[in-house]
């Protein structure tokens, strides 16, 4: 299996990104805002996020697809909720 040197792989700016996104998450879990409960976070406060891909990525603490990871109690992801809202 091929490994990846990623500190080679990647630009400053997106190490910049990956460290503002977890210095964001760890403040957020050290005053509270979210709870990490089974390898999730949890918001325990409303937080304004730009879109729902930087609200997944503040809340897991690394980029992530906020329609894909944002899950509801039924099971049905943000991007399907949507399809099925707007519709």
């Amino acid at each position: 299996v091929a490994s990846w040197e990623t500190s080679k792989a990647r630009s400053q700016a997106t190490v910049n990104s990956y460290a503002a996104i977890a210095s964001r998450h760890q403040k957020l879990v050290s005053d509270g805002s979210i709870r990490i409960d089974n390898d999730c976070g949890v918001v325990t406060r409303d937080i304004a996020f730009t879109s729902p891909s930087a609200a997944a990525a503040i809340v897991l603490g690394t980029t992530a697809n906020g329609r894909a990871r944002w899950v509801n109690d039924e099971g049905q992801n943000y991007g399907a909720w949507e399809e099925t809202n707007n519709s």
